[in-house]
């Protein structure tokens, strides 16, 4: 009853039941045909569809011209995509029958939302939209947990720095004052509140987590000029990423 599109792997059984558990197709009306196009009417979930639909003869037979949707998914902001499942990361183009659509990621740290999966096509000669205000990646559970595991790793590298200047013996790490102390004597307190650090995926669909904010750093040591211990704190704005392509994932300062 279809002209066959380029692609079949969405035009499933699996996936017309997935989509007809969301939103049932109910209360079909067809009227008479005017030439090539078809009007009908129908439930689609609790939508109202009244739609043309095209159809030409092939083969002595009528054929619906557009029984699948067309979806350039090109500029899909989603690491390794996929759609009710499917992976689509190599697809430029996929063809889906109308009705709600269910967009993820293969990526265990990736998170979907479809804040606008309400609006979906009613009929075959609909357009699907996919910006990133439609569909759009953020971090699973799994993936903030890799996030901030990846930021205390490289926090607790960080505080074994024995210099005022951390990256002289501890290099990509950032934390500094500018007090003189005696040689041996430094000694840094990791940060333990990180409520002021930003991660966010990055815009060119890529799985580099940025992260920025400020932390507080907690600093002993013994000035040059006394033998008293002195207690401070020194404020970090750490800016860099969260490789999740890293196994595990890794905390890169500046990149």
């Amino acid at each position: 009853m279809v002209k066959t599109p380029p692609t079949t792997t969405l035009l499933t059984n699996e996936v017309l039941k997935r989509q007809q558990d969301i939103a049932k197709i109910t209360d079909i009306k067809v009227f008479d045909s005017n030439g090539g196009l078809v009007k009908a009417t129908y439930k689609f979930g609790t939508k109202n569809a009244d739609v043309d639909i095209l159809v030409s003869k092939s083969g002595g037979e009528w054929q619906l011209t557009n029984g699948a949707l067309e979806i350039n998914t090109t500029y899909l902001r989603i690491p390794q995509p996929t759609l009710f499942g499917v992976d689509v990361s190599n697809d430029s183009k996929v063809y889906v029958f109308p009705g709600p659509l269910v967009w993820g990621s293969k990526n265990q740290y990736i998170a979907v939302s479809n804040p606008a999966s309400g609006d979906f096509p009613l009929g075959p000669e609909g357009y699907v939209s996919i910006s990133s205000t439609e569909v759009k990646a953020t971090l699973s559970e799994s993936g903030k947990t890799a996030v901030s595991n990846a930021v205390n790793t490289y926090l607790t590298n960080c505080a074994g720095s024995r210099q005022m200047d951390a990256s002289i013996d501890k290099p990509g790490c950032e934390q500094e004052s500018y007090s003189s102390a005696k040689p041996g004597t430094v000694r840094w307190t990791k940060p333990t509140d990180l409520s002021r650090l930003d991660a966010s995926l990055g815009y060119d669909n890529d799985l580099k987590v940025r992260v920025s904010g400020i932390v507080e750093w907690g600093l002993t040591y013994v000035p040059t000029y006394d033998d008293a211990p002195r207690n401070t704190t020194s404020s970090d704005y750490m800016s860099g990423k969260v490789d999740l392509t890293q196994n595990p994932p890794t905390y890169t300062a500046g990149s």
